[in-house]
């Protein structure tokens, strides 16, 4: 038998195969529909483990478990299995970041103040390019449409900011400072508060563009719930598109049972979860003590 076939891979020889077709960080990757129970919203299923609960608890690492139907069922995340971050993890972690950017430039009005008012230096960067937030806005990309034009929206309010430094420190080295203190004041009730609705945002969208799935599926009666980023589509593949190329199956490292071979497209690999996340080692084990009981 080729390497990653089994009963299921065997009759998809003859048949084709329908599969589910997952987002796992970067990687995308197939589940068959055979296998598959359910789809839901993991972020609303998921619970943290009682022995896990604690504030390092990570559920995209498995210290979680799916509510379905009234059971708790064994959450197999498949990010770390595949080398991957999960999609909800990279968007916490940007929350936190845009979070502590705000801060940043609340800190930068308050120094700025603190300068205008009193013969003390202003140290704090005056580029908008050299501070924390404008070397990461020079550089992050999304897909996202939404976040993207909504990151576009910085630029203006946040150029204006750093310019403050430069005019008012001058206006102050004139002998201009009550003039300064009033921009000062209109650019604090006008373009700081733009600023820092912004932050808010972009913040509140993150949060509302997590995305996270359980996959539900069934191996010899149990349930299990497959942790995914999202779903691409359902498709039948024909018998003629599958693939057991030894040397690409090898290649790939990770537990599959098959290739879908599509001209122009990347060969999508048929998982095999069962072996991935233990669940088919368990199974064999349980079975292995039974036969020798």
């Amino acid at each position: 038998m080729p390497l990653g076939q089994d009963d299921l891979m065997t009759r998809a020889l003859q048949e084709g195969l329908e599969v589910l077709t997952l987002q796992v960080g970067q990687q995308r990757v197939a589940v068959p529909m055979v296998e598959v129970v359910h789809i839901l919203d993991a972020i609303q299923a998921r619970t943290l483990k009682v022995e896990k609960a604690g504030a390092d608890a990570d559920p995209s690492e498995g210290d979680a478990v799916i509510a379905y139907e009234g059971a708790a069922l064994a959450y197999l995340p498949l990010w770390p299995r595949l080398g991957e971050k999960s999609n909800t993890h990279e968007l916490t972690c940007l929350a936190e970041t845009l979070a502590a950017r705000k801060q940043d430039h609340l800190d930068w009005m308050g120094a700025l103040s603190h300068s205008l008012n009193h013969d003390v230096p202003f140290t704090k960067a005056r580029n908008p390019h050299e501070c924390a937030f404008g070397k990461w806005y020079d550089s992050f990309k999304t897909d996202n449409r939404r976040l993207r034009l909504l990151l576009l929206q910085f630029d203006t309010p946040h150029q204006r900011i750093h310019a403050l430094a430069d005019q008012l420190l001058e206006m102050k080295a004139q002998g201009r400072l009550d003039a300064a203190l009033a921009i000062f004041a209109e650019e604090e009730r006008n373009t700081l508060a733009t600023l820092l609705a912004l932050f808010d945002r972009t913040v509140e969208t993150l949060a509302q563009i997590r995305r996270e799935i359980a996959v539900i599926v069934r191996h010899q009666g149990t349930l299990y719930a497959l942790g995914a980023d999202g779903v691409q589509d359902i498709r039948f593949y024909p018998a003629d598109t599958l693939s057991y190329n030894v040397a690409l199956l090898q290649r790939y490292r990770v537990p599959t049972r098959c290739f879908l071979i599509e001209a122009g497209a990347e060969p999508l690999p048929v998982l095999d979860w069962q072996r991935l996340t233990g669940v088919g080692a368990d199974a064999r084990a349980g079975a292995q003590a039974g036969a020798q009981a």
